[in-house]
């Protein structure tokens, strides 16, 4: 028995969850954000910082 008819339907429902899980899926541990919303977040706040430095220097 499978689960899945072939490689290529286990991929594409694979693929499917893995980027729902990213773009919508809220996370209590990252502030109730989904995982890309707070990579954004990470990026955002170390783009600010390293601009601040330079403004610094």
């Amino acid at each position: 028995m499978s689960v899945f008819d072939s490689m290529l339907e286990a991929r594409v429902i694979v693929g499917n969850h893995g980027y729902s899980r990213n773009h919508y899926r809220t996370n209590s541990s990252l502030a109730n954000l989904t995982r890309v919303e707070f990579a954004t977040t990470l990026q955002e706040e170390k783009n600010t910082l390293l601009a601040s430095q330079s403004a610094d220097r």
